[in-house]
């Protein structure tokens, strides 16, 4: 019987392996297996002190009154020797787990829970949160303490006389120790622990708050706004340099902080940010690479369209008008124009600076702009001389028109004069009849 209450009262009811971290789900799943596996122990070591019992009755069990009640106050002892085992092994497994939370003079706190420090809902948040930890090690330490009601007592099992009326039945061992008032002090210490690192944790929390910037604002709205302002390219620069920058700052931040007994796993919180400063820079370059992308455009259809114009003979005077216009406002731009592509050539080596991946077509278009902006040039000394050349035909055609136009003009008044209705003698039918045929 000693033997059995010596294997009680060592029995570990919570087991904390020497330098394991533990998750909250898996702390509690690895007691409850060992709390199941602890209740089957105590249930055959009961079982084992019962059956000796039992055994040692039989020597007496029909002996008299005396020996019956010596018989009781012997169960009795048994009895305050199983409860005395079992209120030490939950004392004991108690505060084995307030000492991996709290510590105590020769322990200092190591830790025990390993939570990740994430990004919830723009908030930055414990996963799982405090108060869930909380609510698994007070429910750890209430298993704990239930464990011992699979052990009755032995008074109810070996009385001398199972028919005898009895008293109001003896609260259980369970009963009994759950109300002990070191046990309920060992659970204060338990709980206290827990709620006094919720400052510290809190604390951890606002170290973050010089990034909310970072995913606390609106990117596309924010990048709306940006592009209306039509920023300069020192801007955008400055800006995409700027998250590159947090984002390095973010990456060298510390991926593990300990606070008492729990260990803080910053990596998700950390990946989640770094992924935010990357869109940031993702949406700066997209931005600067549509702003080239158009200017490289808008550079290539005015040359196209310049060109398809002068392709086009004047066919009279108004468009011959047209195209000596264009092409007066065309020379008039060469210089305008030029002083747009070193800005332009700047835009896509800050694209190359940051590595952003252009497409085909646009590098193409990029390296041929040199060569199509010579051609454009050549277009307008080109169409200047055939301009020159179409004002020249327009001013002879149109000397020979008057030149035969006058000629026609005097042929038609001298045979007027000739042949016209000058004499009386005609009649007025017939005058009206040669003014119709002249005119």
């Amino acid at each position: 019987i000693s033997r059995a209450c010596r294997t009680m009262s060592g029995t570990a009811l919570v087991v904390i392996r020497k330098k394991q971290v533990y998750d909250d789900v898996e702390f509690q799943n690895e007691q409850r297996q060992h709390a199941d596996a602890v209740r089957r122990s105590l249930d055959q070591t009961h079982s084992e002190v019962k059956a000796t019992m039992q055994r040692a009755f039989e020597v007496f069990q029909h002996d008299g009154d005396d020996v019956q009640a010596e018989w009781m106050r012997f169960v009795e002892k048994v009895d305050k020797q199983l409860e005395e085992a079992l209120r030490t092994t939950v004392k004991r497994s108690l505060q084995e787990l307030s000492r991996a939370i709290n510590g105590d003079a020769r322990t200092d706190v190591q830790p025990l829970f390993r939570i990740n420090a994430v990004l919830d809902t723009n908030r930055v948040e414990f996963m799982p949160t405090i108060a869930q930890l909380k609510d698994t090690v007070e429910t750890v330490s209430r298993e704990a303490i239930s464990t011992v009601a699979v052990v009755p007592r032995l008074s109810e099992a070996v009385r001398a006389d199972p028919g005898a009326d009895t008293a109001a039945p003896r609260a259980s061992f369970f009963e009994v120790i759950s109300g002990d008032d070191d046990i309920i002090k060992i659970v204060g210490q338990i709980i206290a622990g827990m709620n006094g690192v919720q400052a510290k944790m809190q604390k951890y929390l606002t170290t973050w708050d010089r990034y909310k910037h970072i995913w606390d604002v609106d990117k596309d709205a924010f990048m709306r706004r940006y592009a209306k302002a039509n920023r300069s390219l020192t801007a955008f620069e400055t800006d995409i340099q700027r998250y590159k920058e947090l984002q390095n700052e973010i990456q060298s931040e510390e991926g593990i902080t300990n606070q008492g007994f729990i260990r803080i796993d910053s990596s998700p919180l950390k990946q989640t940010l770094t992924g935010h400063c990357h869109k940031w820079q993702v949406k700066f370059t997209d931005l600067l690479n549509q702003n080239a992308n158009a200017e490289l455009s808008s550079l290539y259809s005015h040359m196209h369209k310049v060109q398809t114009t002068f392709k086009k003979r004047p066919a009279n005077l108004d468009q011959l008008a047209d195209q000596l216009n264009i092409l007066r406002s065309e020379q008039a731009e060469v210089d305008k124009n030029e002083s747009r592509f070193e800005p332009l050539q700047a835009q896509y080596k800050l694209l190359e600076k940051f590595e952003v991946s252009v497409r085909e077509d646009e590098i193409a278009k990029l390296t041929a702009l040199s060569a199509e902006w010579a051609t454009h040039k050549q277009t307008l000394i080109d169409a200047e001389k055939r301009l020159e050349k179409a004002k020249g035909d327009f001013r002879d055609n149109l000397l020979q028109t008057l030149n035969e136009f006058n000629a026609a003009t005097q042929a038609l008044r001298a045979d007027f004069l000739r042949q016209g209705p000058f004499s009386h003698e005609i009649p007025r039918d017939k005058a009206l009849e040669q003014l119709a045929e002249f005119q």
